[in-house]
């Protein structure tokens, strides 16, 4: 691959020079016009990426060249004096005339000689001009010769690059070097190429080892290489997945198309302030960086989602940077496959500092470490999240250090750069990073601190384990790593043999200690892998030890070493004795194993999972620091493991306050007793509720909310894992409610022999004292759920209590599956308030989904008012996100099913399309996938004043039929009336309160204030309540609401798998077939409902369950049997386009 650039190209290169000495370097040829990353060429089609791929290993890419990572220099001579200049700007002939007449009368802008360089950079600068000097000298004896011929008394410049290491960049190259990029003339003269080629020829003879001086150096793939097809064909049916995640096809659209729908989907998921029908154009402007909508999004959202979004639209890079990473990993791979076979001519060697510089930033990430940043620096914060976003998925393909290379590609300039890109944006953000001075804010954990050097060790130990044994690795016939040791889980016996081996053969015999860490020092009868804390403390003695043992020396697989460091630890391949498997065991130096092993401890067989243990403790200070806190001081406990506690006050770091030693900080936690007793969760709850302090009660009673985002997650395992957390609370609480149950039943059987004339005040005490005696809200949950377990309530349909919101005042009780249609829980409600309060003359208030102060979007509220407007909802058992979170496990849990019987899957989370689709002979088959008592079909709605109707804010047509649905209202006048009612009553209160933006023609979203104080009471007069608008759907419509989604049939827990048009109807055999999605028309009503705690939009709902009254289908994907024979049918049929028969239609 030999450089065929231009002299054309080089000089619109050369001619945009506008660079700082350091921070902003220049590189090839083609930087300063900007050079496209092939994620930045938004005209580029997908399949290009894949033709550069190929070009790329075949070696046919035109005009390569390795791209620098240096210091930008430019130079002249004019009378009898090299100058240099460190920026420069020939934008037009007006910059190159500035320029020219700067340098010929040696005024500001004319260039520096050595002294001036020497003077101009100093203190902490004085390493710029230490590297200038260097190449000062150098140049200086080939470039005077040359005044006149080449450089003509100063009117030509040549532009170059200087590596060196007193003022390296990010590459650590292994010569200092300068390396010329073009001869530029400032004048209409052209350069003399016959002597700029003699003066390039002289030059690199002036070379020396110290120092070389040559021209940018041609990219050369490596000799005696094969072409290696599996490569790219694995890296094109990689894209082809990402890009079909959006909709998109790599054969049919452009790296903009994809984009802008990965922008599109990112911000709708993202931030649910921006209103739908503004999405597409947020998009553009995020993109393209032009694009007004200030005014129309200020007509539109409250004044503080308005203030968000500004702040959002600052940092708009990052953005767009954190929503295509699944295009830039593919990317950045593509440019690892090509550099990796190129032969460079610039060597670094710093591959492994800069590598450890990014796990260092990701471990002190992970652990929670602020970087040394301002408590209102979330900007770096941020920007330092998504960089290390952007790496995570390749960031062990960093095998070179070099800052990739740039070639043209249909008449254009590109580079590509593996992952040199984010690396390098991460070093900016830091003040001093390996040994190096930068500009950026932030700072790593001081590891020359004996403390931090122990807190960065155990951080870096608790990755490992997290991560898992998969650091031995060969390359495959198609060149991609595999791991040697097994992937099986390790039985006890096996773990427990291969320990004792190690004892007597290995680490005994070398005087070597050793703990077993996380799992594998519980009883869990299986483990992932094998972790041991050894009592080493030295890294590098540990890893020279294995190296030597004779225990090791045997080669298991070929090419593959037995010993690795690995960060902080040394992880050594172990073949068991009797299943001759490989394994890998994780040795952690530690100076302390007793304390690294409780840190690390983990949960034993049955028990809750050893992170629960880690997290309850970091609620407690957590918890401490709120109550210590006053109106002008705010103190913050933070505890991480490992880390330890840490102190703030007003954001700044106490260092006095940082305690390591877990004997130390737990007693601040109020933890008296000795850290073994407290090893495990199930120890942690049981000494927390003995002890019953004010903290230990509140903790508790947080925990569950603390933990939320748990029970959000996707892996089933994980919500598995938080729910058995909370039922060891609720566990552990049992003995202290049946000593109140005991109570309650003693008052009662007293309250029954009294007299008749009993006061009544004293009657109702009694009743109350059942709450009174908890003192936690959770406590008084308990008691209730208790009582709703009798017979004559919900007897056995009750399980447990799901979550407590004390704020809210309300507490959600699980039910069990199915059972929500046995009961009227308003009567039930009552029952148990009078049982509560018999002296309450008032009844329950029922309260619809988001009827405030009700906070539920999908269940209704039971209010009970004497007792302080407690209120109560029923949900499912075990599923705290209510009923769209059991929507989303039911969707995950038929995608499961389906791929588990050989389908080819892929899931939507966005709500434009349908849930799960399966590979067809003819394409894909768009499933939706619904509980009986789900919603069918919500979208959020806009009210138009001058039409005098309501629309959907998302304008996708599936969402506007159901808007002219509601317009067909036979009550419309009404409705327009309290409409406009609702419009000058918020006009009103705004106008009160000073704003300046009243609602004209469009009403979308609303503020809770204006909710409460305006909408909420205009509706409580009406007939209809709180609802807008009524409407009736049916199912013809619904049915083209899913096709419009790209659905084709409908899977309805418990009642089976339905067909939305025939040419969808599928026929099993034997009578097994779908049947027509049909059912009754359903009502429905547009009500205010709550956005996530953010504000009100108006929303459909129906008003009773729909789907619950369709008739069971002869195919039921939940049924193991129906499920096999429909993944054998469906693969070999063929369906048409469900949208494009909705728009035939």
């Amino acid at each position: 691959m030999a450089i065929l650039i231009t002299p054309d190209v080089l000089y619109r290169a050369a001619s945009r020079f506008t660079i700082n000495e350091k921070t902003d370097p220049v590189v090839a040829p083609g930087e300063e016009a900007h050079i496209y990353n092939l994620y930045e060429e938004f005209s580029m089609p997908l399949s290009d990426i894949i033709e550069i791929g190929r070009l790329g290993l075949e070696g046919k890419l035109e005009n390569v060249q390795e791209k620098m990572d240096g210091q930008f220099l430019a130079f002249t001579v004019v009378n009898g004096q090299l100058r240099f200049f460190t920026k420069m700007d020939l934008q037009g002939q007006t910059a190159k005339d500035k320029k020219l007449a700067a340098i010929q009368s040696g005024g500001k802008g004319g260039g520096m000689s050595l002294d001036e360089i020497m003077s101009t950079y100093t203190g902490g600068r004085s390493n710029i001009a230490e590297g200038f000097a260097i190449a000062y000298r150098a140049l200086e004896p080939v470039a005077l010769k040359y005044q006149d011929s080449l450089f003509r008394n100063g009117e030509v410049v040549m532009a170059s690059q200087i590596m060196v290491s007193k003022n390296p960049n990010t590459i650590l190259y292994d010569k200092d070097s300068l390396r010329t990029v073009l001869a530029i003339s400032l004048t209409d003269e052209p350069v003399n190429q016959n002597t700029l080629s003699s003066f390039k020829s002289e030059m690199s003879q002036a070379s020396t080892e110290a120092f070389t001086m040559d021209e940018v150096p041609t990219a050369q793939l490596m000799k005696g290489l094969e072409q290696d097809d599996a490569q790219i064909q694995q890296l094109e049916k990689d894209l082809e997945s990402v890009v079909s995640e959006v909709g998109m096809s790599v054969s049919k659209n452009t790296v903009g198309d994809y984009i802008k729908a990965r922008l599109e989907k990112f911000i709708s998921e993202n931030y649910d302030f921006i209103p739908d029908a503004l999405i597409p154009d947020v998009a553009d402007r995020f993109m393209t960086g032009k694009g007004k909508i200030a005014l129309r999004l200020k007509k539109m959202v409250s004044p503080e989602d308005y203030q968000r979004f500004r702040a959002l639209d600052k940092v708009k890079p990052r953005v767009v940077q954190e929503a295509i990473i699944p295009l830039e990993n593919i990317i950045q791979r593509l440019g690892v496959m090509i550099i990796d076979k190129i032969d460079l001519a610039l060597t670094a060697s710093n591959q492994e500092e800069l590598l450890g510089f990014i796990k260092d930033a990701r471990a002190a990430f992970e652990s929670g470490f602020d970087f040394g940043l301002e408590s209102g620096d979330t900007k770096t914060l941020e920007s330092i999240r998504v960089v290390l976003a952007r790496l995570e998925a390749n960031e062990d393909l960093f095998q070179r250090a070099t800052e990739g290379i740039v070639f043209t590609y249909n008449g254009k300039t590109y580079k590509l750069t593996g992952l040199f890109t984010p690396i390098n944006k991460m070093r900016g953000f830091f003040g001093s990073a390996m040994g190096r001075e930068g500009f950026g804010r932030a700072t790593l954990p001081d590891k020359g601190d004996k403390e931090a050097l122990k807190e960065s060790l155990k951080k870096i130990i608790m990755k490992m384990l997290t991560e898992g044994g998969n650091a031995f690795k060969k390359k495959d016939e198609t060149g991609k790593k595999v791991v040697v040791t097994s992937v099986d889980r390790i039985t006890r016996e096996q773990a427990v043999r291969i320990m004792d081996d190690l004892k007597q053969n290995l680490l005994g015999p070398l005087g070597i200690e050793f703990l077993p860490a996380g799992s594998t020092g519980t009883d869990k009868q299986e483990i992932g892998d094998i972790d041991l804390i050894v009592s080493e403390p030295d890294k590098e003695k540990l890893y020279q030890a294995m190296l030597k043992a004779p225990y090791l020396s045997e080669t298991l697989v070929e090419g593959v070493p037995r010993v690795l460091k690995l960060g902080q630890l040394v992880a050594i391949m172990v073949q068991d004795t009797q299943t001759s498997q490989l394994f890998q065991v994780d040795l952690f130096p530690s100076s302390s194993m007793d304390d690294t092993s409780w840190e690390l401890s983990g949960g034993g067989e049955g028990k809750v999972k050893g992170e629960y243990h880690k997290l309850m403790m970091s609620l407690i200070a957590k918890i401490r620091g709120e109550r210590e806190s006053t109106s002008d001081q705010t103190i913050k406990y933070t505890l991480s493991f490992p880390g330890g506690w840490r102190e703030k006050i007003n954001g700044t770091e106490n260092i006095d306050g940082r305690v390591i030693d877990p004997d130390d900080y737990l007693p601040l936690l109020g933890i008296d007793v000795p850290k073994s007793q407290v090893r495990t969760f199930e120890d942690l709850v049981s000494y927390m509720v003995n002890t019953n302090t004010d903290e230990f009660r509140e903790a508790l009673e947080r925990f569950e909310e603390y933990i939320s985002n748990r029970f959000n997650a996707k892996a089933e395992s994980t919500r598995k894992a938080a729910q058995n957390a909370i039922e060891v609370i609720n566990t552990m609480h049992a003995t202290t409610t049946n000593e109140s149950k005991i109570r309650y039943m003693i008052r009662r059987i007293l309250n029954e022999v009294e007299d008749e004339d009993s006061e009544p005040v004293e009657d109702a005490e009694l009743q109350t004292s059942l709450l009174d005696d908890q003192k936690s809200f959770a406590g008084k949950a308990r008691v209730i759920l208790n009582i709703l377990q009798r017979n004559e309530l919900l007897n056995g349909d009750i399980e447990k209590v799901n979550t407590t919101s004390p704020s809210l005042n309300l507490m959600r009780f699980g039910l069990k599956a199915s059972s929500g249609d046995n009961h009227d829980f308003n009567n039930v409600v009552n029952k148990l308030y009078k049982e509560l309060l018999p002296s309450a003359t008032d009844s329950v208030i029922e309260l619809a989904p988001y009827e405030s102060p009700n906070p539920s979007g999908t269940y209704t509220a039971y209010m009970m008012p004497s007792l302080g407007n407690l209120m109560v909802i029923f949900g499912t058992a075990g599923t705290s996100g209510g009923q769209r979170k059991a929507g989303y496990i039911y969707e995950d849990e038929i995608g499961e099913q389906l791929q588990s019987v050989g389908m080819n899957v892929r899931a939507e989370t966005d709500n434009a399309y349908s849930d799960v689709y399966v590979k067809t002979a003819s394409g894909e088959l768009g499933i939706e996938v619904k509980l009986p008592n789900a919603q069918a079909g919500e979208p959020t709605m806009r009210y138009d004043y001058d039409k005098g109707e309501f629309y959907a804010s998302n304008p996708k047509p599936q969402n506007q039929d159901i808007a002219n649905l509601v317009n067909m209202d036979p009550n419309m006048p009404e409705v327009q009336k309290r409409m406009l009612a609702i419009r000058d009553g918020i006009n009103k209160q705004r106008a009160e309160s000073g704003e300046t933006s009243p609602i004209e023609s469009i009403l979308g979203a609303i503020t809770r204030n204006e909710y409460i104080g305006v909408v909420h009471k205009i509706l409580n007069d009406t007939p209809t309540g709180l609802r807008l608008a009524a409407y009736t759907v049916s199912t013809d419509a619904l049915r083209d609401y899913y096709m419009h989604k790209a659905a084709g049939v409908v899977q309805v827990k418990g009642k089976g798998l339905y067909h939305l048009n025939p040419a969808f109807e599928i026929d099993l055999g034997s009578g097994k077939k779908t049947k027509l999605f049909d059912f009754p028309p359903a009502q429905g009503a547009v009500y205010f409902r709550n956005n996530r705690g953010i504000n009100y939009a108006m929303r459909t709902q129906f008003s009773a369950k729909p789907l619950a009254k369709l008739e069971k289908s002869g195919i039921n994907l939940d049924d193991p049997s129906d499920r096999e024979a429909f993944a054998r049918a469906v693969s070999e049929m063929t369906f048409p386009d469900a949208k494009s028969l909705v728009k035939d239609k």
